[in-house]
Order: structure tokens, then C-alpha cells, then sequence
């Protein structure tokens, strides 16, 4: 049974953290593979960008890389200090970043997340106040 991230992750000992990535059933990533002779260099380029404007949406930066045939190594920085400062409202515009660019959210989608966002907000006074309540109460 696999171990969940949070586990096998100790922010507390290290926020540096070193992934890979691997292609399986003798696929390949990029570079040319010898079994078809297909070239899949074209891929390396975008396997740069897609890692480079996710370190943007999430937290962390990327301290080093390298794109292999068959598989990646990454190298990274967590910032958990920023990702505590987020509100809601900077984690809902990063969720957002993360969409397909060919195609946009409609407007239904974009007023879904409004609402949700302003439930959360709602949520969030309504935590505030409580708190507030309690500490009165003591």
C-alpha cells in the first residue's frame, strides 16, 4: 500500500525535496527512441515550460532539473512560510492558472468559483467570529 506525501515529506527536517519521474512500459519522454526510430525530442521544450509555470502557481522553487529519455529528476525548494500567507482568493486565482488556455472557463465557471469563493470567505468570518465568542467566554 503506497505511503501518502505528507508522510514520506518532513518539512520540519529539510524543505528541499528531490522527485523523479519515470516513464514506464519502455516509453519515452523525450529523445529518440531506438526500438521505432520516432524522434520525441519535441517534448523536452514543453516538459521546461509545464515545470517552470507550475513552480509559479505552487509554492516552491525550482532549484534544479534534468529532462532525461525516459525520465525526469527535480530538484525543489517547498516555501511553506508562503503557502500558510495565501488567502483563499490568491489560492482560487493560482487553481485558475492551472486551467486549459485553448479553453477558458465559461462564465458559468467563473461564477461557480466566485460563489465558492465567497462561501469560503463566509466560512472563514464565520470562524473568525466564533474564535472571537470563545475567547470572550474565557
Amino acid at each position: 500500500m503506497p505511503t501518502a506525501r505528507k508522510k514520506q515529506v518532513s518539512l520540519s527536517d529539510t524543505k528541499y525535496c528531490h522527485c523523479i519521474s519515470r516513464c514506464v512500459r519502455r516509453a519515452f519522454l523525450c529523445g529518440e527512441d531506438r526500438f521505432t526510430g520516432r524522434s520525441y525530442e519535441h517534448r523536452r521544450d514543453w516538459v521546461e515550460e509545464k515545470l517552470l509555470t507550475l513552480a509559479k502557481v505552487f509554492c516552491i522553487e525550482v532549484c534544479g532539473y534534468a529532462v532525461m529519455s525516459n525520465h525526469t529528476h527535480i530538484v525543489v525548494y517547498v516555501d511553506d512560510n508562503k503557502a500558510a500567507r495565501l488567502t483563499n482568493k490568491a489560492i482560487v486565482l493560482r487553481w485558475h492558472k492551472l486551467g486549459n488556455k485553448r479553453h477558458p472557463p465559461k462564465n458559468g465557471a467563473l461564477l461557480l468559483c466566485r460563489l465558492r469563493l465567497e462561501h469560503a470567505q463566509r466560512i472563514e468570518e464565520n470562524g473568525l467570529c466564533q474564535q472571537q465568542g470563545r475567547s470572550r467566554l474565557a
